[in-house]
């Protein structure tokens, strides 16, 4: 939400900015700097996002493997008990 937020606020100032600009020889110089920083944008948003799914997914499956240990000492357990009946 927050790139979209971001992305939308850019956009605004681009447009205002490029109203301002004079002949065409300008526009064009000052849309290639756009580009050039919108590009660099999207590649650290992409980052960002790339960090924070593998963020998620480290913590995904620590939960796993801690659910999945509990349950085996939860089935030896049980084994244990029935054993001593």
């Amino acid at each position: 939400m927050e790139i979209m937020q971001q992305t939308m606020t850019e956009l605004t100032q681009t447009l205002q900015s490029l109203a301002d600009v004079g002949g065409p020889q300008d526009k064009a110089a000052k849309q290639a700097e756009m580009h050039k920083a919108a590009y660099e944008r999207a590649v650290a948003n992409s980052r960002e996002v790339g960090d924070l799914i593998q963020r998620s997914n480290g913590e995904a499956i620590g939960a796993l493997n801690q659910r999945v240990t509990e349950a085996i000492e939860e089935l030896t357990q049980l084994i244990g008990a029935a054993k001593k009946k």
